[in-house]
């Protein structure tokens, strides 16, 4: 499932400080892609930048490990289902519009709390994409009451 969430934030800003740390990341391999492609940029250590926004959300104390994630033109990932079954809240860096697939479908967003457990992946686009993930180890529930006032949609899967 996704929520959409009512979360003005600055793009330029979160664009600037990944473009201006992006040689502390590192490419993520395609999880058991023998030829070992490699999919998308990570980059961990990004408190400084995360911090005031999980402030923001009413999510602080929670065990949150936030991430970049930027994947370039014409990459994707296959559907899966998170290991660890963390959830996660995803915000759009670029102008360009992103989704995610859950259960075959298209799910397009701008800030958005996704629910990993469901079968999801990210469709090939002709463009770059770029989103800070705040990757959170609590259970669904207790991040919804923290999140009440920012829900505005929900996406049915």
């Amino acid at each position: 499932m996704i929520w959409h969430l009512d979360y003005n934030y600055d793009k330029k800003k979160l664009e600037q400080y990944f473009y201006d740390n992006f040689m502390r990341g590192s490419w993520y391999p395609a999880d058991g892609d023998s030829t070992h492609q490699l999919l998308m940029w990570h980059l961990f250590n990004i408190d400084e930048i995360a911090l005031p926004i999980i402030k923001d959300l009413n999510l602080e104390g929670f065990n949150i490990k936030p991430r970049y994630r930027w994947m370039p033109p014409h990459r994707g990932l296959k559907d899966h289902i998170d290991i660890d079954n963390a959830i996660g809240i995803n915000l759009n860096c670029l102008d360009d519009p992103i989704s995610l697939r859950v259960k075959g479908n298209e799910y397009p967003y701008e800030c958005a709390l996704i629910n990993t457990s469901d079968y999801h992946g990210v469709t090939p686009v002709d463009h770059d994409r770029l989103i800070l993930k705040l990757f959170i180890r609590e259970s669904i529930d207790d991040v919804m009451i923290r999140l009440n006032d920012r829900i505005i949609s929900t996406s049915i899967i």
